[in-house]
């Protein structure tokens, strides 16, 4: 019987292949499930794109091994983190910044719609008021008016001639007097009138003092008259002539706003009784003159000196203003068009000082 012979050498040879196979692919398919892995969780920001390139086109982590490779990309990783973390900072704070400004917005445009409605009721009311009145009192308020305009308009070009003209144009000497900034007048005040070359007191608390004694007396003729004029004095040369008026106002009340009337200084002037008054501004300081027995007693950090000085004066002015500084007074300049009274209303505003 014959028997079939089987190959059997080889077989042992043949299974170490299979398995070395067989392990080999096993490595490679866990090495593919790691790099998937890893690049699934990897951040957005590819690190090439941090890593400049050399002058070969290639990255500068290209030649550093794995290890110092991926400590420079978590560095730059790290750097792009706080760059990000900055930025969202930086937008809200500016939006932060943009919700405070909307609020703001808000709360002035409720303010212009409140002082708008009341602007809106005056207007109507003193339509109203003004309907009433006879055509010469309307004439008349309408006068009023354009004289405030034209006064005011007066007085800003008068300021704008004082500057011109106190402007030196000599270059060859520059006087130098350290004087502060500008700031509103407190304390005793003297007021003097500079004009046609010549000074002279004007007593204005002096005057002052009469018009609160005459007023007291007289505002009874109010109750059938709109406004009152009157003139005290003279003291020292001067009279003050003032002018008391109604005023309405509006005033809360229930259900809206109510009308009031009020008296009140309108305006004041002071009226010279000469031209001439005083003395030449040179003479102004000198011992024994109106003005030095003014400022008698008056300490220099506790007293200002208030100039109104007209155009044909400004240059007396700049010499009176340095010797009052020598002395250690402040100034305050006030340009006057020439023949304009000096005045004043509660809508002026006090002097400043230098």
């Amino acid at each position: 019987m014959r028997h079939r012979l089987h190959n059997t050498h080889d077989q042992p040879g043949q299974d170490s292949f299979l398995d070395i196979v067989a392990n080999i692919v096993g490595v490679l398919i866990i090495l593919v499930t790691v790099v998937g892995v890893r690049a699934a969780h990897a951040p957005p920001i590819a690190a090439e794109k941090d890593i400049e390139p050399d002058g070969n086109g290639m990255s500068a982590a290209n030649g550093l091994d794995p290890e110092n490779r991926h400590a420079l990309v978590a560095k730059e990783l790290m750097a792009a983190r706080t760059r990000v973390a900055s930025l969202r900072h930086e937008v809200s704070q500016t939006a932060q910044q943009i919700l405070r400004a909307e609020h703001e917005i808000q709360k002035q445009d409720a303010q212009r719609t409140h002082l708008q409605s009341a602007i809106t009721l005056i207007e109507t009311e003193l339509d109203k008021r003004r309907e009433t009145l006879s055509a010469a009192q309307r004439e008349k308020l309408d006068m009023q008016r354009q004289i405030a305009e034209a006064r005011s308009h007066l007085e800003k070009l008068a300021r704008e001639q004082c500057s011109l003209e106190m402007a030196s144009e000599s270059v060859e000497t520059i006087v130098n007097m350290p004087t502060p900034l500008a700031q509103t007048a407190r304390g005793d005040e003297v007021h003097i009138r500079l004009a046609n070359g010549r000074v002279s007191i004007v007593p204005i608390d002096s005057l002052v003092a009469l018009f609160e004694q005459d007023v007291q007396t007289k505002l009874w003729k109010l109750k059938n008259h709109d406004e009152l004029i009157e003139t005290v004095g003279p003291v020292g040369g001067y009279r003050l002539r003032y002018r008391m008026a109604k005023q309405a106002y509006m005033v809360p009340a229930s259900g809206g706003v109510q009308c009031q009337t009020a008296v009140q200084l309108d305006q004041w002037e002071v009226l010279p009784v000469a031209e001439d008054l005083g003395i030449p501004a040179e003479q102004a300081l000198i011992a024994g003159s109106d003005l030095r027995q003014a400022l008698l007693g008056r300490a220099p950090d506790k007293t200002s000196v208030t100039i109104w000085t007209y155009p044909d004066s400004f240059s007396q002015f700049r010499m009176l203003k340095k010797a009052l500084f020598e002395l250690g007074y402040s100034t305050a300049a006030r340009p006057i068009p020439a023949g304009v009274r000096i005045g004043g209303s509660p809508r002026g505003t006090k002097s400043s000082v230098e």
